[in-house]
């Protein structure tokens, strides 16, 4: 009988062992399947978050694309003529590797400086980056 019990107990035990194991393993699985789902959260979070930061970034260049634009239409509604309007655009293209690495920092744009000279108005350019000027005063508006 003895035989008999051991085995009893020794099937008892596999038996202990089995449903520790499979119980175990249940738990394993549940934490791996919970950890991928908050995996797909954080990364739908992540996308989300991304998503945002790029829609900021563009309104914020849009804005700050309103903002030059306006800032050259008041510059550019002061010039005298046609010729000087020229003048000023060619002037704004030459300096256009200036404003590059500024854009970030307000994208400085050349301002127009006039004075009276006593027969008229003289203009003058001046690149707020590298400090060139130019006169582009067309006089035969005086």
């Amino acid at each position: 009988m003895e035989g008999n019990s051991e085995s009893i107990r020794r099937g008892w035990v596999m038996e202990h062992r089995r449903k520790e194991a499979k119980k175990l393993a249940t738990e394993i699985f549940d934490t791996i399947m919970d950890a991928e789902e908050r995996a797909g959260v954080a990364a739908e979070r992540a996308s989300k978050k991304r998503k945002e930061i790029e829609r900021d970034i563009r309104n914020e260049h849009d804005a700050e694309n309103r903002r030059l634009k306006e800032r050259l239409r008041f510059s550019v509604a002061e010039l005298n003529s046609e010729k000087e309007l020229e003048a000023y655009r060619d002037f704004v293209k030459r300096h256009e590797p200036c404003r590059m690495g500024l854009r970030i920092n307000g994208g400085k744009i050349p301002y127009v400086m006039q004075y009276g000279t006593g027969i008229g108005i003289a203009t003058t350019v001046v690149c707020q980056v590298c400090g060139a000027k130019e006169d582009i005063t067309d006089s035969s508006v005086w």
